[in-house]
C-alpha cells in the first residue's frame, strides 16, 4: 500500500524543553523547541534573549525539513566552532528535524578553552534533547473527494484503511470531503477511490 520511494516521515521533539548544567562555574541553559519554519525560530531565539539579556552568549542551531539545506547555527561571540556546531552535531546524532536549540552561557569566570566549550555545548544540547519526546511526524497532502452518495459506505472504509484525517465536510447535493493523506499513500488511495467509484467520483490534489 505505501509507495517505498516516497520520503514522507520525519523524527522531531514534541514540545519545548529547558534543561541546566554547570562546569566551572559556569551555566548553560539550553532550551529546545519544535519549530517550523525560520520565522517562528527567529522568534525564539529574540525571545530566549530578551528572557537572559544578562547573559553574553546564547548559541543556537536550527534545522527544518528532511534535506540538509534547512540548517542555520550560530556562535553568538563565543569562539569560532565551539558552539553552534557542537549544538548541531547533537540534533544530528538524534536524527532530528525540525528543532531549533538555544544554549545561554553565563560566565563563570574560568575560562574552558576551545575544547572545554566544545564539550560544554555538545553536553548541555544533549542533556536537553534526551529528556524530551521524540515523536515521528508525516507530511502531507491535502485531497479533495466528490462523489454520489451511494458511494459513501465505501468511502469511509477507504478512509479508515488508508487512516486519512477528514479535516472539512463541505457534503451537499454530492459528498464533498477535504482530507489530509500521507505522500507515501496519495497514489494507492487516489487507485482504490477510482476502482470503488467505478471512475464516477472525482479526486483533486491541493
Amino acid at each position: 500500500m505505501n509507495n517505498d520511494n516516497v520520503h514522507d516521515s520525519f523524527r522531531t521533539i514534541n514540545k519545548n524543553n529547558c534543561t541546566e548544567i554547570k562546569i566551572k562555574k559556569s551555566a548553560f541553559i539550553a532550551n529546545s523547541f519544535p519549530v517550523e519554519n525560520k520565522d517562528e525560530a527567529e522568534h525564539k531565539i529574540s525571545t530566549i534573549r530578551k528572557e537572559h539579556f544578562n547573559a553574553r552568549h546564547h548559541p543556537y542551531a536550527y534545522k527544518f525539513g528532511i534535506a540538509d539545506d534547512k540548517i542555520k547555527f550560530s556562535d553568538d561571540g563565543e569562539p569560532s566552532g565551539t558552539s553552534g556546531k557542537s549544538i548541531l552535531s547533537v540534533i544530528e546524532k538524534f536524527k532530528i528535524t525540525n528543532v531549533l536549540v538555544i544554549v545561554t552561557r553565563y560566565f563563570g569566570g574560568v575560562k574552558l578553552g576551545t575544547g572545554g566549550l566544545k564539550r560544554a555545548y555538545f553536553k548541555a544540547t544533549e542533556l536537553c534533547i534526551s529528556r524530551s519526546e521524540i515523536i515521528e511526524k508525516f507530511i502531507t497532502k491535502e485531497l479533495l473527494i466528490e462523489c454520489e452518495y451511494n458511494f459513501i459506505n465505501n468511502i469511509i472504509k477507504l478512509i479508515e484503511k488508508y487512516d486519512l484525517k477528514v479535516k472539512d465536510n463541505k457534503s451537499a447535493d454530492k459528498v464533498k470531503l477535504f482530507v489530509d493523506a500521507r505522500l507515501s499513500l496519495i497514489e494507492s488511495f487516489k487507485s482504490d477511490y477510482i476502482n470503488i467509484t467505478s471512475g464516477k467520483g472525482s479526486i483533486i490534489t491541493l
